[in-house]
């Protein structure tokens, strides 16, 4: 149960950063909320015990939601720079 905590959390923050930015990337900016939010809620409750993804409490929401806002802060911050992650391949005519 706590797991779909963390995911609704992350896709929360990711929907409030594609609005705050006014962003054309609203997919990408919730899928990684969500990411940021798993990534950072199992790795916490692995090490740490801090928050379940079996039980739902407010440690696990507020591990989930910060997750999610590191995850979401790098990438608005790597797109507002105009760093480039991938680059499109050209296709090369013989």
């Amino acid at each position: 149960m706590g797991l779909t905590v963390w995911i609704v959390i992350g896709a929360i923050a990711g929907f409030i950063a594609c609005e705050a930015t006014r962003s054309r990337g609203g997919i990408m900016l919730i899928s990684l909320g969500i990411i940021g939010s798993l990534v950072l809620g199992s790795t916490m409750a692995a090490g740490y015990g801090v928050g379940s993804p079996d039980h739902v409490n407010t440690d696990g929401a507020l591990v989930a939601l910060v997750g999610a806002t590191v995850v979401l802060s790098i990438a608005v911050l790597l797109r507002h720079n105009n760093v480039v992650l991938f680059k499109r391949r050209h296709s090369r005519h013989s």
